[in-house]
């Protein structure tokens, strides 16, 4: 068994003004050599305007029936960024069929349960979209 938290999170899109928390988390996973799975290739972007210019621009479906979407998750306790998420949506005949959700757990936070919350968020997000039997695949972020 795993632990659980039962600490509410705010699963939502990035904006402009969440620039100094992702901007955190980004040292955090650099500090802790992590890998940057999950956050929308941040490790590669040390503007964050062109960061959030990337994403905005990977969540249209492109010619390959193929987008990005990303998601952040905010503790609404103390307003802390705990992860990010990827949800990579493969449509066809015009409907979204696929997900496949990356998660990122911030190091200082893993081993508390929200690598599953945040799971449960990006799960719910697809059947919002109407993502509701054909496949639906997971990642961790982890270290190294």
């Amino acid at each position: 068994m795993g632990i659980y938290t039962n600490e509410e999170v705010i699963f939502r899109r990035p904006h402009l003004f969440d620039k100094d928390i992702i901007l955190n988390l980004r040292k955090e996973l650099f500090n802790k050599q992590c890998k940057f799975k999950g956050t929308s290739e941040l490790n590669l972007y040390p503007n964050f305007l062109d960061w959030l210019a990337y994403t905005l621009n990977i969540s249209k479906f492109k010619e390959d029936g193929v987008a990005c979407g990303t998601y952040i998750a905010i503790r609404k306790s103390d307003n802390e960024l705990i992860g990010m998420a990827e949800i990579k949506f493969s449509s066809g005949d015009d409907l979204v069929k696929t997900a496949h959700i990356i998660e990122c757990v911030r190091p200082s936070e893993r081993r508390k349960g929200y690598g599953r919350l945040i799971l449960q968020k990006g799960v719910e997000e697809c059947r919002s979209l109407g993502i509701k039997s054909d496949k639906l695949t997971f990642e961790r972020n982890s270290r190294g």
